[in-house]
């Protein structure tokens, strides 16, 4: 029983530090999260985002509508593997 309430409390405290959440963008009204069953390819992601402000080697970044950066990364596979924010310009 004490294992199973420190678990709890493990992920009580995951969750509301935002570790579990995932990353996320909007594209044309679609959003993109970074933990989707299938991940997307960098070539989906091109389609539906469009040109990024800014690329590097498997890293993309976009200016959303509200004016934060996003910046995602995609792995040897060309899979999207995460999305953060930069904050706000």
């Amino acid at each position: 029983m004490k294992a199973t309430s420190g678990f709890i409390t493990f992920l009580l405290l995951a969750i509301s530090t935002g570790s579990v959440t995932a990353g996320s963008i909007r594209c044309q009204g679609e959003l993109l999260l970074d933990d989707q069953t299938a991940p997307l390819t960098e070539t989906q992601v091109r389609e539906k985002c469009g040109q990024p402000v800014a690329q590097d080697f498997r890293v993309l970044t976009y200016r959303t509508e509200d004016n934060v950066t996003r910046v995602l990364h995609f792995n040897d596979a060309g899979e999207l593997e995460t999305i953060t924010e930069e904050g706000m310009q």
